[in-house]
Parts: C-alpha cells; structure tokens; sequence
C-alpha cells in the first residue's frame, strides 16, 4: 500500500466519511459517475476495478438509499440520505462488467452513450488519443519525460480544434508514430436495448463525444437534437438527460437543451447536486469516480476531495 492510500484508509478508519455526512445538508445528493468497470489496463485512463467498484457501492448503500436520477430531480421527497449512479460513453464493459453487479446489488442507474460513434463503430477522441501515447510509450518510454503531462497539454490543444482539425491532427500522430489509435469497444444497439429493457435510463451523451461549447449555434442544435432522436428511435423511449462532454456547457447550450426537451443536463464538475428553484433543466453535477484505493473512492464519494480543493483556493500564497 503506497503512503496515499495509507493516507486515505487512516481517513476512513477515522470516521472522516461520517463527519463529511453530517457536515452538509441532508438534501446533498451525490451524484455519481463512473465511466469503465473493468480489468483492462489503461495508463492513462485506467478503469475501476469489478471488485473495487462492488465494494464501493455496498459501503454507500450501508449509509445511503439509491435512487434514480429522475427521482433525484424531482419534487417528491428524498430518502433520508440518498444516492445516484451514472455512466458515460456507452463501453461495453457496462453490460459485461458494471450491469451484473447493479442488478446483485438492486441498483438503479443512468447510462449517456454517443449514437453518432455507436453507428459509425468510431472511437472518442480522448481514448483514440490516449490509445497513440500508451503504444507510443510501450515502443519508448524514455522518449518522453512526463506522459501524463503530455497528454494533458495535447488534450488542452486539441479539444478548441474544429472536428476536421481534431481528426487532421490525430491522424498526423497515427502516421509520426506508426501506431493506429483505438479505444475500448462501445456497446451496440442490442446491448443498448437489453440495457434500457433491464431498467438502465438511456441518454444522450452528443453525438461524438466533441465539445458542444465548440459548435455554432446550428451545429448544436443539430447535434443535440439527432442525439435525441436517434437514442429515442432505438430504444423507444422518450430521452430526458443529456450529459455534457467533458463537462463543457455554457447559457447557449443549456437553452438549446432546453428548448429541444431536454429535462435534465449532467456535469462533471465534482459538487454536490442540492434540489433549487430553476428552469425545466435541472443541471446536475456530478463527482466523476476514478480508479484509486476503495477508502479514497468512498472519501470522493463523500465529498472531500472537493472541501480539499476549495481549502486550497482559500489559502493564499505568501
């Protein structure tokens, strides 16, 4: 065990999570979102483990009730203390891997997939991307000093690029490096449907998985409203959630989601999601669950890394 999960299970066995509970209102629902539940190895998105994203959900339900985001969002009354799963991208490790251990564990989810990339069999971007660096890396390691911070600063520069730019640029990559960019298998339209048959609430995740804040005002509307459409064509279900890629949002697209029917908007900015006053929109944050030891997992879940955070901001430099 390294000196930060020794760190993170000395919080836990102090009871921190109970004294982040108490601390927050009891209308603070954490939403959660998980995105791979899987074995494979990924370096630099690695994927939450089957066993350790079990272990997580059974310490949540000691404390919490699970419920749907739909009911999250609602008016009725919440539980005393209350939870909600979600997933994005659509892999098809959810119906191998993640649907199993919801359905051992009675437990309600939402899933955003991209049926642009489902029917194009593609790939998003970010796992195309990762996918060069990772086989780039195992070629050469020593080529490059810092891997992460290389793939974060190409993320940054490649995210503001048009889509043509974006696949200009990646293509380039694939050719500098001689290696082909591919991502995890996304779920087809049968695994999609067996999903929402077993009681997974199907949304939208875009098109494509590119950044909506990048569109023109008709290219957003176009991208939101097939999205839509083409989810509720396949499934037969009408589409009420829509999960913002990358968490970029701004007013134009919470008013194009809006307008199109759109009933509630998904982030990833680590808050808590409290009920308020609002438009037909509810947006909802989200904390975004990574692939740690269980007690920092359960700790994320709680909310500290976020107090962490704003700690920090508070503290000025000298």
């Amino acid at each position: 065990m390294g000196l930060r999960d020794q760190v993170f299970q000395i919080g836990r066995e102090m009871r921190l999570s109970s004294l982040l509970r108490l601390s927050r209102a009891k209308t603070s629902v954490p939403v959660l979102c998980f995105h791979r539940i899987s074995e494979d190895q990924d370096l630099f998105f690695p994927p939450m483990r089957p066993e350790l994203f079990r272990k997580l959900l059974k310490s949540m339900l000691r404390h919490y009730d699970c419920i749907s985001l739909e009911e999250a969002a609602s008016e009725r009354r919440l539980p005393r203390r209350a939870f909600v799963v979600t997933f994005d991208d659509g892999y098809s490790d959810f119906i191998e891997t993640a649907l199993p251990i919801l359905k051992e564990l009675k437990i309600q989810s939402t899933h955003a997939i991209l049926p642009g990339l489902i029917e194009s069999e593609g790939t998003i971007w970010t796992q195309r991307l990762s996918s060069i660096l990772t086989q780039r890396r195992m070629k050469d390691a020593t080529s490059v000093s810092d891997w992460g911070e290389l793939r974060k600063n190409l993320f940054s520069q490649l995210k503001v690029f048009s889509v043509n730019e974006r696949n200009q640029a990646l293509q380039k990559m694939e050719q500098d490096t001689g290696v082909k960019g591919e991502g995890p298998r996304l779920m087809n339209w049968q695994e999609i449907q067996r999903c929402a048959e077993a009681g997974v609430e199907i949304a939208s995740h875009s098109l494509n998985h590119e950044p909506l804040t990048s569109y023109s005002f008709s290219e957003l509307k176009q991208d939101l409203q097939l999205s839509k459409e083409l989810i509720e064509s396949k499934i037969k279900a009408e589409v009420k959630t829509i999960a913002f890629p990358n968490g970029f949002y701004n007013e134009v697209v919470l008013r194009v989601s809006e307008a199109l029917g759109y009933r509630r908007a998904l982030l990833c900015d680590d808050l808590f999601y409290t009920r308020k006053a609002s438009s037909a929109l509810k947006v909802i944050p989200r904390f975004v669950m990574g692939s740690s030891s269980l007690a920092e997992e359960v700790l994320r879940a709680e909310g500290l890394h976020t107090y962490l955070r704003q700690a920090r901001s508070w503290v000025k430099p000298q």
